[in-house]
């Protein structure tokens, strides 16, 4: 079974190829900022201890291996497979597959989608469907 909902109703940009990818065995510390007019994408394998901000546009996969453990992570899109730490600002949608965690806030617009097994520990607040 597919678990990217997203992916399957093609509503989900999730680009073949990522602009930028943390590999997994790669540990970033520090936050990782997109500048503004800039839609980049971005997978997450590894671990990144820092925010995480695409200020316009952009997708941010966090994989089953990946962490982000920061005070922001926010993009468009935003799937998250592995562990995300932090508050999450999605601007038009979000998908939460099994067996990933949360711990934090998460505002979203668009759309939310949240599969079983899946662990979340947060405040979610639907903010309406434009950002």
């Amino acid at each position: 079974m597919n678990t990217a909902v997203f992916q399957q109703d093609n509503a989900f940009p999730i680009p073949a190829d990522f602009s930028t990818v943390v590999c997994a065995q790669s540990h970033l510390v520090g936050d990782l900022q997109g500048d503004a007019g800039q839609d980049l994408d971005l997978r997450v394998e590894g671990i990144i201890n820092g925010s995480v901000v695409i200020p316009q546009g952009g997708v941010i996969v966090i994989d089953a291996t990946g962490t982000i453990d920061g005070e922001r992570i926010e993009a468009d899109y935003i799937v998250v497979k592995g562990i995300a730490n932090g508050k999450i600002i999605c601007r038009k949608g979000l998908e939460i597959a099994a067996g990933s965690i949360i711990k934090g806030d998460i505002e979203y617009h668009g759309t939310l989608e949240m599969q079983r097994t899946s662990r979340v520990n947060a405040s979610i607040s639907f903010m309406g469907q434009g950002s």
